[in-house]
This record gives C-alpha cells, structure tokens and sequence, in this order.
C-alpha cells in the first residue's frame, strides 16, 4: 500500500511541495532530484473531492484537490519550474481536472487559469499547451460560470501569447 493512499499524506505532500517551491535556494535540487510536478498530478486525479477536506483546523476546510492546484499554481509561478510543468503533463492534469468537473468554484478556476496564463510566457510552450487543450479546459470553465472579469483577462493573455507562435494557428 503506497503511504499517497491515505488522503492526510495526499494533503501533507501538497502543502510542502508549496513550501519547498517558496525558497528559491531550493529550485535547483527540486528540479535534479523531485518529482514535484508527477506527485502534484497524481494528487490531483486521487482527489475526491468533498470527501477529502480537511476539518482539523475547523470551519470546513480546504479539500486535497484545492491544495494540489494552489501547489500547482505556485510551481507555474517559478519560472525555472514551468517548462517543467509542460513536460511532466502538469498542463494536462489541470486539464483533466477541468474535464472530470473537480473545479468547481471561481477561486480555483481563476488559480487553473493563472497557471495556464504563466505556462504562455515560455517560449516554445504554446504547442504543448494546445495539445494539452487548454483551450477546452477553459471553454470548460467559462460555461460553467466559473470565470471573473479578472480571469477573462487572463484568458485573453493567454490567448495573445498562444497566438504568436505560428504553428499553434
């Protein structure tokens, strides 16, 4: 039995893969040495949801799924890990989040859109990123209603930078 089948160690390993990436000094040996995109994935398709929230600080509490997009999010927001991202299908993972219906509020909606708005400022990632169908996921979220007049903005960045690589028309 794999220790990531107890949802307490699913949540644990989300919130320090988000205090490892918050010390730069740290980046370098992430990168050489963790799998933090993999695990960030495979955290995200075991989520179940309600089932899986937290209550021990009291007053519903976050649920696994929410903290591995908020981990996800935070590694999209170093640059040196979001080619990293691309490669190791963390795109697609927030993809298929999209498409299994697990996002289901405004706040994680908008961190999936800010990951996806980050990855954009890559060079060389708007193919991966179409592949990946990043354009359904948002389309996805848009009807579902989860998208804020400050995600649409995102959107559209993101659509500007897919846009300028050539082979992504």
């Amino acid at each position: 039995v794999s220790t990531m089948d107890y949802p307490i160690l699913r949540e644990a390993a989300a919130r320090v893969i988000i205090n490892l990436l918050q010390q730069p000094a740290l980046h370098g040996i992430l990168l050489k040495s963790s799998p933090i995109v993999p695990i960030l994935s495979f955290i995200m398709q075991r989520a179940e949801g309600d089932d899986d929230t937290n209550d021990a600080e009291g007053g519903g509490g976050r649920t696994i799924f929410e903290y591995s997009v908020a981990a996800m999010s935070c590694a999209c927001q170093m640059k040196q890990f979001r080619m990293n991202v691309i490669e190791e299908s963390g795109a697609a993972s927030l993809v298929r989040a999209c498409m299994d219906g697990k996002v289901s509020s405004v706040e994680i909606a908008t961190e999936v859109i800010r990951s996806f708005t980050l990855l954009t400022y890559e060079d060389g990632s708007a193919e991966a990123l179409i592949d990946s169908h990043v354009l359904l996921a948002l389309h996805i979220l848009y009807r579902k209603g989860l998208v804020t007049p400050d995600s649409a903005e995102m959107i559209a960045i993101i659509v500007r930078n897919m846009s300028i690589d050539r082979k992504v028309h």
